[in-house]
This record gives structure tokens, C-alpha cells and sequence, in this order.
């Protein structure tokens, strides 16, 4: 004879594993990561249609008193979120690919891009670990490593010419069609041979401590940074 369970009424730490459950699949993902992605800076916006008002300031609130990093919103953290919200239905497909752009200038310390770098590094690492997770479920994650592109907000930022180990910039349909012939094949890939060259140099030629200082000295000669 089975014994019988007791009715969750009186199961105490089951009432609360439940309730932290459902806090963190309600709450924090229609609520929170939402508001993440619709409000960009916490410091000035309009409150959007979802979530409601009442509960950005609730979210708001709490990351001002206990977590800076909410606020602050960072690159990466939306990153993540945007990329589950997309996979979730790729991997019940069992089908999709997802793209991450990163930069070479996350293969080591680039100073004057320290966030910037930083951010890439983490792209390419978040993309090169869901490539293994996700490639049995029939989708397809790559991390587009690319140096220097020529965009409009590349241009404006008004950079100087320099030499090595600085490779000429690229344009965005280089970058494009390099990243499409490879996804499926790869986990990350760097754009343009230039990219590739310069890349080997650094990382596999010079000390860790030659390659950032080239990569700090090149920002310096690019902007014209004199501090």
C-alpha cells in the first residue's frame, strides 16, 4: 500500500518553491525583462503600453534601492533577453539562427573601448556557448567578430587614418555576406582577412601586454586622444 502525500496545504516549502516559480516566470519575465527592452534609459522616457505604469515605478524602485545593474540597464543584460525571447520558438521549431555581433577589439584590453570591448567579449562567449547548447536542437548561433565598419556612425565619430595594426574598415555588406556563408558551420568567425592577420598578431604573436598596448596606442592616434 502507498503511503498518501500530504496536501499542499500543509507542505510549507512547497507553497514557497511555487510561489517563487511563478514570481520568476510571470513577474520577472513579463514584467521586468519587458521593461528592459522598452525603456532604454530609466532617466528619461514615456511610460510604454506594457507593463503598466504602476509597476515600472515598482521596478524602478527596486533597482535604485538594490540593484544598480537593473538601472543601468547594460548592453549584454538586453542582449540575453532579446535572444531567449527569439529561441524559445526556434528550438520548438527546431529550426533558426541567431547572429551576435562582436568585434576583434574583444579578443584583448582596448583601451578607450573598455565597455565597448568588454560587451564584445561577452557576446562572442555567450555565442560560442548557445552554438554547443542549441546546435542538437536545430539552431544555429554565431558570433560575427568584425573590425572596423564602414558606417554612418562610424564616419561621424570622425577617425584618423593610421597605420598597423589598424585593418581598413570594411563595409557592412562585406561583413553580411562573410557572416552568412558561416553560420551553421561555426561557432565565431573574425571578418576580412586584415581582421584575421591582425587578430593572429595579437593574439597568438605578441604578449598579452604588446597586444593592449598597440590596440590603447591606435585609439589614441584614431581619435586623437592626448590625456
Amino acid at each position: 500500500m502507498q503511503p498518501s502525500s500530504l496536501p499542499l496545504s500543509k507542505r510549507p516549502m512547497d507553497i514557497i518553491l511555487i510561489i517563487f516559480f511563478a514570481i520568476n516566470l510571470f513577474f520577472i519575465t513579463y514584467i521586468v525583462d519587458l521593461e528592459q527592452l522598452v525603456i532604454s534609459n530609466a532617466d528619461h522616457f514615456q511610460y510604454p503600453f506594457w507593463p503598466p505604469s504602476k509597476m515600472v515605478d515598482l521596478v524602478h524602485w527596486y533597482g535604485r534601492n538594490f540593484d544598480p545593474v537593473l538601472m543601468a540597464r547594460p548592453a549584454w543584460w538586453r542582449a540575453t533577453i532579446w535572444i531567449y525571447a527569439f529561441a524559445v520558438n526556434m528550438i520548438e521549431q527546431k529550426r533558426g539562427a541567431i547572429v551576435l555581433m562582436s568585434s576583434i577589439a574583444g579578443f584583448q584590453g582596448s583601451g578607450y573601448l573598455s565597455a565597448y570591448a568588454a560587451s564584445k567579449a561577452f557576446g562572442r562567449i555567450l555565442a560560442e556557448s548557445l552554438w554547443y547548447e542549441w546546435k542538437s536542437k536545430g539552431v544555429d548561433v554565431i558570433a560575427c567578430c568584425a573590425g572596423a565598419t564602414a558606417t554612418p556612425n562610424y564616419y561621424n565619430s570622425n577617425p584618423k587614418k593610421t597605420g598597423f595594426p589598424a585593418p581598413r574598415p570594411q563595409t557592412s555588406e562585406q561583413v553580411v555576406e562573410a557572416c552568412l556563408k558561416r553560420i551553421g558551420k561555426t561557432p565565431s568567425f573574425i571578418s576580412g582577412n586584415e581582421n584575421k592577420i591582425a587578430s593572429f598578431l595579437m593574439q597568438h604573436i605578441f604578449s598579452r601586454r604588446m597586444a593592449i598596448n598597440l590596440m590603447g596606442d591606435n585609439m589614441r592616434k584614431i581619435y586623437g586622444i592626448t590625456d
